[in-house]
């Protein structure tokens, strides 16, 4: 019996094939990715499974200071600030744990992780004032510093004291990650008191592959915004599908523009090669359905790294590949050029652009081109190259602009 072999990656263009290990559970992977995108985060598990003592324990090695606030025992007023008037001016309270989780590196941390512990246990009313904080990051009438992350902890209803269900507009602000229990990391700590837990680095976990990791981050958030818009573009009923009927659906994870937006955000921190951390990160902010759906999808479109197709684009066979996987390659490598936002990248880009059209396909690039010409910085110039290609299409569309 013969079976025909799987069709190799090509390592000169895509990231390389050799297997990489990662530390720590994927659940833990895909929070640390959370708290570097700083995109809201609720862990489910079971009563008595350490996770409050991890969190703990991973925002001291990670040198961030950690705030708990059981939701439960506080009022709305706590989120919302207490009102007040002043010369005929309403306004509210700060509130104290906003201020500290501001000042976090006033202190010397790295950054601050404000912890939500027993969030479905509150009741609706509090976790309605919370609303604003979670994606808008607002407390009260105090915005959130940058390095402040969100995160919730909560065991599910039927396991929990007083439990409820989150409510849409609250479930669809969170990615959802389902706690692992790690019993080495328990013994371990166990046998320390829980004090000196040993714990990842978040450069460990997220798997940093060069030196540049402000630019790896670009590559690949723009590579996770191609990757996205190719799936919702080709499967329309997954970008608005509305809120589920099913109230313990609605509850959990499900598509939105928000939560599309909030996934991309948190794949841009994870390593490419990370499956089980990205297939959680999908489930946790589209549910199982969608997030299965668009694995398959990655898989099928084996997505070229926009920034190699940037330094180099005869990396990518421009008249051999799929037109689908051109596509989605272009419209990364436009998205890669936009986030640097210099002359230089942006013109780089453009070349880019000519070469589907020297490989006699100049169609699978036009929305691309037009992107970078909508996004055109000062001082970069359109490639005397690209006219014979492209100005005839955009002089039909009204979209040429040199």
């Amino acid at each position: 019996m013969t079976t025909t072999p799987k069709r190799p990656r090509r390592s000169s263009a895509r990231t390389a094939a050799t297997v990489v290990a990662f530390p720590s559970t994927s659940a833990v992977r895909v929070l640390a990715a959370c708290i570097q995108a700083k995109v809201p985060v609720i862990i489910w598990g079971n009563p008595g499974e350490a996770k409050t003592a991890t969190i703990t324990a991973l925002g001291r090695a990670w040198h961030h200071e950690v705030t708990t606030i059981i939701v439960s025992t506080r009022d709305a007023t706590d989120f919302s600030g207490l009102p007040t008037e002043s010369e005929g001016r309403q306004s509210h309270l700060p509130i104290g744990w906003a201020l500290d989780a501001n000042t976090a590196t006033t202190r010397g941390f790295d950054g601050s992780i404000v912890f939500l512990d027993e969030f479905s246990t509150a009741e609706p009313r509090v976790r309605k004032a919370a609303l604003r904080i979670l994606q808008e990051r607002v407390v009260g009438e105090v915005a959130l510093e940058p390095h402040v992350a969100m995160v919730a902890a909560a065991n599910p209803p039927d396991q929990a004291v007083d439990g409820w269900d989150l409510a849409a507009p609250e479930a669809n602000r969170f990615i959802h990650v389902d706690w692992q229990f790690d019993a080495e990391q328990w013994k371990a700590g166990l046998a320390s008191g829980f004090q000196d837990v040993p714990a990842p680095s978040l450069t460990d976990l997220l798997g940093a592959v060069d030196d540049d990791a402000d630019a790896d981050v670009a590559a690949r958030r723009a590579r996770a915004v191609a990757l996205v818009r190719g799936f919702v573009t080709a499967n329309p009923k997954h970008l608005t599908p509305g809120v589920p009927d099913n109230p313990a659906l609605a509850s959990g994870a499900w598509p939105s523009p928000r939560s599309w937006h909030n996934l991309v955000e948190v794949l841009a921190h994870l390593h490419p090669r990370d499956d089980a951390a990205r297939l959680g990160a999908m489930k946790g902010a589209v549910g199982e359905g969608p997030a299965r759906e668009l694995a398959s999808y990655a898989e099928a479109a084996d997505l070229y790294d926009p920034a190699q197709v940037l330094a180099d684009p005869s990396i990518v066979d421009w008249k051999g590949e799929r037109p689908d996987r051109l596509f989605v390659t272009l419209d990364a490598v436009a998205t890669l050029a936009v986030t640097t936002g210099t002359a230089s990248a942006w013109e780089r880009a453009m070349n880019v652009m000519n070469a589907p059209a020297l490989a006699g396909i100049p169609d699978v690039a036009l929305p691309s081109v037009r992107t970078l010409l909508e996004t055109k910085p000062p001082g970069a110039a359109v490639p005397p190259s690209m006219a014979d290609a492209f100005e005839p299409l955009f002089q039909a569309s009204g979209a040429w602009a040199a």
